[in-house]
């Protein structure tokens, strides 16, 4: 997480100004602090080495855990799911950008497939690192 921070840090010349603009819009509407990125990451660095990686997965579980019975009988009740995608992604045979297509069904056909499959296969969904799995 602190690579993260970090990054944001040295990218923070790069963001255009509409998104620091929306990031900020958000964050009064949510009551949340404002910082620069280098102070941001400067109070992460003092908080980072209180929080440990159980911490991490006990939240993401509690926050993320729904999409493990989307489309089962025992699924808490329904709610919104937002995909955020890119608009195009680059086709490295063709060396051209092509319009991302996703629809709707596929991501429910993925939604309610991941219970069925083995762990190795869920985790070729996504780039997940190693040391987020230790000990899973």
């Amino acid at each position: 997480m602190l690579k993260d921070v970090e990054k944001g840090v040295a990218e923070n010349d790069t963001v255009p100004s509409e998104d620091h603009l929306n990031f900020i819009m958000t964050s009064d509407v949510f009551d949340h602090v404002v910082m620069h990125p280098e102070q941001s990451y400067e109070a992460f660095k003092k908080v980072a080495p209180f929080v440990t990686m159980e911490q991490v997965h006990v939240t993401a579980k509690w926050m993320l855990g729904f999409v493990g019975y989307y489309g089962k009988a025992a699924a808490p009740p329904p709610t919104a799911i937002v995909v955020c995608t890119p608009t195009q992604v680059y086709d490295e045979p063709g060396q051209k950008w092509v319009p991302f297509q996703i629809t709707e069904q596929e991501i429910v056909d993925l939604l309610t497939s991941v219970g069925d499959k083995s762990r190795d296969e869920a985790m070729n969904q996504v780039e997940v690192p190693d040391s987020l799995l230790k000990d899973q």
